[in-house]
């Protein structure tokens, strides 16, 4: 195997993890505000009928 393509196949492997990681960033902050969001509503809920 040539140099040159090994190195072209090293930059092309760490893009694609770059890019999932990114992809996967992005899913996993969507998944959180979604928890948060949820809480904040069953606490909200909460203080409302405690009222």
């Amino acid at each position: 195997m040539p140099i040159p393509s090994l190195i072209k196949g090293t930059v092309l492997l760490y893009n694609y993890l770059l890019s999932t990681k990114k992809f996967l960033n992005t899913i996993t902050k969507c998944f959180l505000i979604k928890i948060v969001e949820k809480m904040c509503r069953f606490i909200i809920r909460d203080t409302m009928e405690a009222e």
